[in-house]
């Protein structure tokens, strides 16, 4: 009993935070996204998403190795502040009236 325990504290409940903290944001985009006051066209949603994958690739590409290098951060600090992030860019798309503020808000 106590293995099960110590199993669903390590695996099982990290998953369902990461899931529910990084899941399903695609599908909760485009809905948002298409709806006044945004009413993004497809090709619209389309460059939305193309920026948010070339962002991520940039910080993956650029931003860990520096937070790795340069500001001798750890794993569990980088994971943090991609969370962190995250959430905030969350609320700021939330909080979005304008199609520029979704742009502006993957910066």
């Amino acid at each position: 009993m106590i293995i099960i325990f110590i199993l669903a504290i390590n695996y099982i409940i990290p998953t369902i935070t990461l899931l529910s903290v990084f899941g399903g944001f695609n599908d909760i985009t485009v809905i948002y996204s298409k709806h006044s006051p945004r009413n993004f066209s497809p090709s619209l949603i389309g460059y939305l998403f193309a920026e948010v994958l070339f962002l991520k690739g940039v910080g993956v590409v650029l931003g860990i190795p520096l937070m790795i290098k340069i500001l001798h951060w750890s794993d569990l600090t980088i994971a943090i502040t991609g969370a962190f992030t995250s959430i905030c860019l969350y609320i700021f798309l939330g909080l979005a009236t304008n199609k520029w503020m979704m742009f502006v808000g993957k910066h």
